[in-house]
């Protein structure tokens, strides 16, 4: 009876194995959703866009890009974690909307994160400006700490919202340099901090090199600082934090895609294997080149859960040493 029982469960297990192959090796049969998080035109949007067109060539299906922002991802996460988990619905994702919002928000997510979502990969890192308007009287980063200092509260500054990655790394910089700066949070990405930045509704603002480049290149704002680990050759002017005496303050931006909890690790795996592949390839550098993005792929799903639960885990010190007033000060 007993060995009748173990074949019948090793029966069981080898069909399921065959079903899950079968599965990775016809995936996708239909087209992909990627959801973004944000607002069309900032870092995550456009990598989103390019990886679509590029997967798109690898596995014979269109994967189309469709914008969920709000909430600092929640309506993104909710959405994916809902889905059938046969890796046909992904997000693409960062670490605000896929390790902070996790922790900060626990409670007012409607799905347990930690079942329903699962990574898939990570992408790329990009650094970040500390950008200022260009009617902003101080014209570098020392003259804004002094000007803060002489007129605390007067300065603003904004993010993609309460709780995002930004909004920590300013409040931890202005206690660092013992200033007074007032949050103003919006519910875009880093274009959407870029136009407060243009139109003077913010002072400064942490802005991707993404969203940021193009404008520093035409000189409609300044660069105070940058947040990354050394300079960069298309701006060899603009010092680093690190640089400037504030080692450790600042987030150096990782994408990853992620997919619903369940989906199966050969379909995780086969998804891996072809995001590594295209990332290697000439149209992927090409963007990465001129878009100031490094690609940093994980090898396979594996590495993809240690990399997110590592991040997610460094993340927790942080929010717990920093314990941010979720009213948005």
């Amino acid at each position: 009876m007993r060995h009748t029982r173990r074949a019948v469960l090793a029966g069981l297990a080898a069909s399921v194995s065959l079903v899950r192959k079968a599965a990775a090796e016809t995936y996708p049969n239909r087209p992909v959703r990627i959801i973004s998080p944000y607002s069309p035109g900032g870092g995550a949007d456009i990598l989103a866009r390019v990886l679509g067109e590029q997967l798109k060539n690898e596995f014979g299906q269109p994967f189309v890009t469709d914008n969920k922002p709000g909430a600092a991802g929640i309506i993104a996460i909710e959405e994916v974690a809902r889905a059938k988990p046969d890796g046909h619905t992904l997000m693409l994702g960062n670490v605000t909307t896929n390790t902070i919002t996790p922790i900060l928000f626990a409670k007012k997510l409607s799905v347990d994160y930690d079942r329903g979502i699962v990574p898939v990969a990570r992408l790329a890192e990009y650094p970040a400006f500390l950008l200022a308007a260009n009617d902003f009287a101080p014209r570098s980063f020392a003259d804004m700490l002094a000007f803060a200092r002489e007129n605390p509260g007067k300065v603003r500054y904004g993010t993609p919202g309460v709780g995002s990655y930004t909004h920590f790394d300013t409040v931890r910089l202005a206690r660092a340099a013992k200033v007074d700066l007032v949050h103003i949070p919006n519910k875009g990405g880093g274009a959407a901090v870029l136009k407060d930045v243009l139109t003077g509704d913010a002072q400064i603002g942490i802005v991707n090199v993404v969203s940021a480049a193009p404008m520093l290149k035409t000189g409609q704002v300044r660069a105070l600082a940058l947040i990354y680990d050394h300079r960069l050759p298309e701006f060899p002017d603009v010092p680093t934090l690190t640089e400037l005496g504030y080692p450790g303050i600042g987030t150096i931006s990782r994408l990853g895609l992620f997919t619903t909890g369940g989906t199966p690790n050969e379909t995780l795996d086969a998804l891996a294997t072809a995001i590594n592949k295209v990332l290697a390839a000439e149209p992927m550098k090409e963007t990465f080149a001129k878009n100031g993005m490094n690609a940093n792929p994980t090898a396979d799903a594996a590495a993809a859960k240690a990399w997110l639960a590592e991040d997610m885990a460094s993340w927790r010190s942080i929010i717990a040493e920093v314990n941010i007033d979720m009213e948005g000060n």
